[in-house]
């Protein structure tokens, strides 16, 4: 894929597969058609890199990023929808909920966040981890995070409540 000015940090495919969303360095999200492997469009709004990203069911689009925000984006539109902001620090991470309506950030500021993807509303913010949060997983009922410190953190999803934690990396832990 050609058109980033800048490394490509992440790539998501849409619910239906024929649109590829990749952000990167040069504070952009490049949209892809994927049948005519050509772009199709671009939103632009951060004001720095855009670290991951991923697609709710509906289709619509979150990015997060160094500039400690997250946004959720109307595809089709090319246009903000909402901006998340509250982090301290970078945002290297996050992850939705199988049904698309809790999104949790992981910031360097070393917390969690968790959001109502409909209102943006924090439904709970988390801070365990001795460093940055650099890698998130969640199912129904469990988040997962995973932190600079080396340790991965288990939390009850619905409650935010810190349920384990698991030692034992011996450097910090970059994905789940």
């Amino acid at each position: 894929l050609k058109g980033h000015e800048g490394w490509v940090r992440c790539v998501a495919f849409s619910p239906d597969g024929r649109v590829l969303a990749s952000g990167a360095h040069d504070h952009t999200v490049r949209l892809w058609d994927v049948a005519e492997g050509r772009e199709a469009g671009r939103l632009e709004g951060h004001e720095e890199a855009v670290i991951c990203l991923a697609f709710l069911p509906d289709g619509s689009l979150v990015t997060a990023g160094h500039d400690n925000t997250a946004r959720i984006w109307d595809v089709a539109g090319r246009k903000s929808r909402r901006v998340l902001s509250g982090h301290a620090g970078w945002i290297d991470a996050l992850t939705l909920s199988p049904d698309g309506r809790r999104l949790a950030t992981g910031s360097w500021d070393a917390t969690i966040r968790t959001w109502d993807t409909a209102t943006g509303e924090v439904l709970h913010q988390g801070h365990g981890h001795a460093g940055g949060v650099n890698a998130l997983a969640i199912s129904g009922e469990v988040l997962l995070t995973g932190g600079r410190d080396g340790t991965v953190r288990v939390w009850e999803a619905e409650t935010g409540r810190e349920a384990a934690v698991l030692k034992g990396h011996t450097r910090g832990v970059t994905g789940l």
